[in-house]
């Protein structure tokens, strides 16, 4: 049986493992037209890098005219300038800038253009200082 203070310690040490994890995110988002993959290397404020996938709703990778993410933070009503991602190659993207001003839960609206297609779709970041 655990003592107080042999719980004690483990739950500082878990509070420790999860405070130097990884800060990295990775979501997927689904519309009408599109299957998105975003990653960002970092959910700190400061800059940072996301990384996208876009694929069909076959799975396929797929080239989009624009791709545009605007990082919003609702409860505050703050927003950072919106980012073009540049193509890496088919279906891949990515976009460097300061997405987070500051700590929090912002949402990235990634506005999305094929011809006449235009999307919008929402990733969630919970941001930490």
């Amino acid at each position: 049986m655990l003592t107080i203070i042999q719980a004690a310690c483990l739950a500082c040490l878990a509070f420790m493992l999860v405070a130097c994890g990884s800060n990295s995110y990775t979501q997927t988002s689904q519309s009408a037209h599109f299957i998105v993959q975003m990653s960002l290397d970092s959910t700190r404020t400061g800059e940072c890098n996301a990384t996208i996938v876009v694929q069909d709703q076959k799975g396929q990778p797929t080239t989009v005219d624009e791709l545009a993410l605007a990082p919003v933070m609702p409860t505050m009503g703050h927003a950072s300038p919106e980012v073009l991602a540049q193509k890496d190659g088919v279906g891949s993207y990515h976009a460097h800038g300061s997405f987070f001003l500051m700590p929090g839960s912002w949402d990235i609206n990634m506005h999305i253009r094929r011809g006449t297609i235009a999307e919008t779709l929402r990733f969630t970041v919970q941001v930490n200082a």
